[in-house]
């Protein structure tokens, strides 16, 4: 367990508080709008905020100071660290907003979510709001061992991660063929093979109970788990993450560990209510991808039941890719793959940011790295993430044709 990390942020004012503003404090999924919101958010004596981006503001008289204080009982305290710029991704922290608590009634948190719906807060004054990255001061702890996106900022700084690229398999192969095919995956479509998880029919997504999943999430299949998919759809299409897990297939004994394998890691799915989808493409780094919106949780799944299984694994490149902990990343990879389908899939993605190298001769210097990923929409230390920038974009012309 890492030590207690503590932020306190102040909003401050403008004399005209422009729609998703105040004093120049970007509310990304938060979407405050006037300054009466945030009074009325002091109200509420606590909230759990979510998907909220605060940077810093004039000097003028705080209206509201929002102190964090993220102990043992918050959502992966011990993965969350500030980066050497002072960004933390708070999680489902809880954040004390300083103000009288609702003495009755469940009262309005002030805040709108991405969709513009008021958002209540219940009876203790907490509302959730998403997933949260804020400023904060003060020295950088040491990061903390797991997956997290808090450490990935903290670990892999740009040179650092383009260093360790450059001497990689994956660019060798970019040099002997296209940096376009290698991270695109086309250079992937031999030697794969597919599995169809048998367990899926013995645990089919209760539609009965949970409500039609919305097709805009494409073709991946649900597992019930407890989980209500299609609200994560719905209200966090940014926070979806894809396992693509390739596998050896090659012989029936192979075929019955690699259902083994699925089957077990549903029913420790199934245990937490984590959310739960599975899809089969033609690369032979994902022969089976497993979607989810715990993408925490369930690369303890994968950390737990991968190494009970050491001779179902197929060892090839997993372009551009995270790593889990203690998982072989020629076995196992990840990356964030919103809903929304910012600049496509992550093969696409990486399709464009494998052009623009080949465009450039096939440099990867630090400029052309940075501007590749640009291009590509994702961070130049973590290809496998989008950039929050793109996200902020998607939003404020979400929010221009509401």
């Amino acid at each position: 367990m890492s030590e207690r990390v503590q932020t306190t942020i102040t909003l401050r004012p403008e004399e005209t508080a422009a729609a998703g503003t105040v004093g120049g404090l970007s509310a990304v999924h938060a979407n405050f709008t006037t300054r009466e919101q945030i009074e009325a958010a002091s109200t509420t004596g606590s909230l759990e905020i979510g998907a909220l981006a605060l940077d810093g503001g004039p000097d003028a008289p705080p209206i509201v100071t929002l102190s964090t204080d993220i102990s043992e009982s918050a959502t992966s305290s011990d993965k969350l660290q500030p980066d050497k710029t002072g960004l933390v991704n708070l999680g489902h922290a809880q954040m004390k907003i300083h103000g009288p608590k609702p003495e009755t009634g469940q009262p309005s948190s002030g805040f709108t979510d991405a969709s513009g719906n008021n958002v209540q807060a219940d009876e203790n004054g907490r509302v959730d709001l998403g997933h949260a990255g804020m400023r904060t001061r003060g020295s950088r702890p040491a990061p903390s061992p797991g997956f997290s996106d808090a450490k990935l900022a903290a670990d892999t700084a740009m040179e650092a991660y383009l260093a360790s690229l450059q001497g990689s398999s994956l660019v060798a192969l970019a040099k002997e063929h296209s940096f376009i095919s290698a991270f695109g995956g086309s250079l992937s479509m031999r030697g794969s093979y597919h599995l169809k998880p048998l367990a899926l029919k013995d645990n089919p997504y209760q539609t009965a109970t949970h409500g039609r999943i919305p097709s805009k999430n494409g073709f991946s299949r649900a597992w019930e788990t407890g989980a209500n998919v299609g609200d994560l759809v719905e209200n966090r299409p940014f926070d979806r993450y894809k396992f693509y897990l390739s596998l050896d297939l090659s012989t029936p004994q192979k075929q019955a560990q690699a259902q083994e394998f699925i089957k077990e890691v549903h029913a420790l799915a199934r245990e937490q209510k984590l959310s739960m989808l599975t899809k089969t493409e033609d690369h032979n780094y994902d022969s089976c991808n497993i979607y989810t919106w715990s993408p925490d949780e369930f690369s303890g799944i994968l950390q737990q039941v991968y190494k009970k299984y050491p001779d179902i694994w197929l060892s090839v490149e997993h372009p551009l890719q995270g790593a889990i902990d203690a998982v072989d990343p020629k076995h196992i990879g990840y990356v964030q793959e919103p809903i929304v389908g910012l600049k496509g899939s992550h093969s696409a993605r990486m399709v464009a940011l494998g052009r623009f190298i080949d465009a450039n001769d096939g440099r990867l210097s630090s400029d052309v790295w940075q501007q590749a990923c640009k291009e590509a929409g994702v961070r130049p230390d973590a290809p496998w993430l989008i950039d929050p920038a793109l996200r902020e974009g998607y939003l404020r012309k979400m929010r221009a044709e509401e």
